[in-house]
């Protein structure tokens, strides 16, 4: 009996060991999609950025959870953000 175990997908064949993955599609966030009315994808760098921005304004020691999607003020601002009218 072998001492290894291991599953086909386990073992790397040796002729495929450089070759380079498919390039998958980026994954879009069916949330933000919705509130903003057009595709945006999950690393959007203007989402990133707001979302970086509402967190470095929150207090330090709040230990409620991030509601950002129900303040109506930051989907007004993520509108006018991702729609480009800023």
């Amino acid at each position: 009996m072998s001492e290894f175990n291991w599953s086909t997908m386990e073992v790397v064949n040796a002729n495929d060991r450089f070759k380079v993955a498919p390039k998958l599609e980026p994954t879009i966030d069916e949330v933000i999609s919705k509130i903003v009315g057009k595709k945006i994808f999950q690393h959007d760098p203007r989402l990133l950025k707001l979302i970086c921005k509402w967190k470095r304004n929150k207090p330090e020691n709040a230990m409620e959870p991030d509601n950002f999607l129900q303040d109506p003020v930051k989907i007004k601002e993520l509108r006018e953000v991702l729609n480009g009218n800023l």
